[in-house]
């Protein structure tokens, strides 16, 4: 109560049935505060049952979610008590921001594709460096190349060159 009391969140889960004190009293407590805190208190429990929803509304939680919690409801509840919007990214500009991968011509793919057969870790790096050097477009694929050169993953270099 006294963490409640010092934070003052903006909003409260409390678990009906705990081990050493139950969520009724340790929401009468929160309420009994002084100076009053505005907490919205959201009563969680297994035991939906009607008189444990009227129980923790007199103890003073706001609001009551049944577990196991839907993720969508308490959404919906933190919305309601805190005026919370919600802001979702629409796909387009996810992939907008994530790098475009250009593979090079055929004919250094087929050179990398070779160093990669022989195991030839560093002469991959240097191609994949001369690849940045040569064209920026290139960089984003040859940084994967790199990368999974520099972590000897050779048949992930392979599949990646194939694809």
């Amino acid at each position: 109560m006294e963490k409640a009391a010092e934070f003052q969140p903006d909003l409260i889960l409390m678990d009906l049935f705990m081990p050493g004190t139950d969520g009724f009293a340790a929401a009468q407590q929160i309420r009994a505060v002084s100076p009053p805190i505005r907490t919205v208190i959201i009563a969680v429990s297994a035991g939906a049952y009607e008189e444990h929803i009227l129980k923790s509304r007199e103890a003073g939680c706001d609001d009551f979610i049944p577990k196991p919690v839907a993720i969508n409801q308490l959404w919906t509840k933190m919305r309601t008590y805190l005026g919370l919007e919600w802001i979702y990214q629409k796909a387009a500009e996810s992939v907008e921001t994530e790098k475009l991968i250009i593979p090079p011509c055929p004919e250094d793919l087929e050179s990398l594709m070779n160093s990669a057969k022989m195991g030839d870790v560093q002469s991959i790096r240097d191609k994949a460096e001369a690849l940045k050097q040569k064209d920026k477009q290139f960089a984003p694929f040859a940084e994967e190349l790199i990368q999974l050169a520099k972590e000897f993953q050779m048949s992930k270099i392979r599949a990646f060159l194939k694809a």
